[in-house]
């Protein structure tokens, strides 16, 4: 039986530590990033009067994911939700709270667009030439030397959208870790 990373560190941290009894609560959401982990964080997450928040950063995806630019070339579903900004080095949050379309929310629509997209480039090419779906990017927008868009952080040059997200994502990460402090919690960053 696979279990969750969350499951085997109670189980580690209770048979490690007899004394004191350890809780871990799974707050992962799929298809979330920093910027939904800190809101969750703000505004439900800290009620539950956590110890250690551990913070959970895959870099494959959620640099990507804290940059609206860079999100609508690689999940145009995504495009209406909560983001932050730098504005002088301060973050500023926008589209909060998001009436999302429905389209947000869609799996058919994501599974579509990934496979389409991903496996199927002419079948895009052709769809999008009759207007069916033409809001599905073509497969070359995902990929540039060799890489697709959200592995581009190896690449051997970053254009300026990638260095204005890892900026956001480095102000995110401290706004997360300074919140967590403030609460009188320990916080944790976890690199996947």
């Amino acid at each position: 039986k696979e279990r969750r990373f969350t499951e085997i560190l109670e189980s580690e941290l209770n048979r490690v530590n007899n004394k004191n009894h350890y809780e871990v609560i799974n707050a992962g959401v799929s298809g979330y990033g920093t910027v939904n982990e800190l809101l969750f964080f703000l505004h439900e997450g800290f009620k539950y009067q956590p110890d250690t928040v551990v913070l959970s950063f895959c870099m494959n995806n959620d640099v990507l994911d804290n940059s609206r630019i860079l999100l609508r070339k690689e999940k145009p579903y995504f495009i209406d939700r909560p983001y932050y900004i730098l504005e002088d080095g301060v973050l500023s949050l926008r589209n909060y709270p998001c009436k999302s379309l429905i389209i947000n929310l869609s799996s058919i629509y994501r599974i579509i667009s990934n496979a389409t997209g991903y496996y199927f480039p002419k079948f895009v090419e052709w769809t999008n030439g009759y207007g069916l779906l033409s809001s599905f990017p073509l497969y070359g927008e995902y990929i540039q030397e060799g890489i697709p868009l959200h592995m581009r952080f190896y690449s051997k040059t970053y254009d300026p959208d990638w260095f204005e997200a890892w900026d956001i994502t480095k102000a995110l990460i401290t706004k997360f870790r300074d919140e967590v402090i403030k609460r009188n919690t320990r916080f944790v960053l976890l690199i996947i």
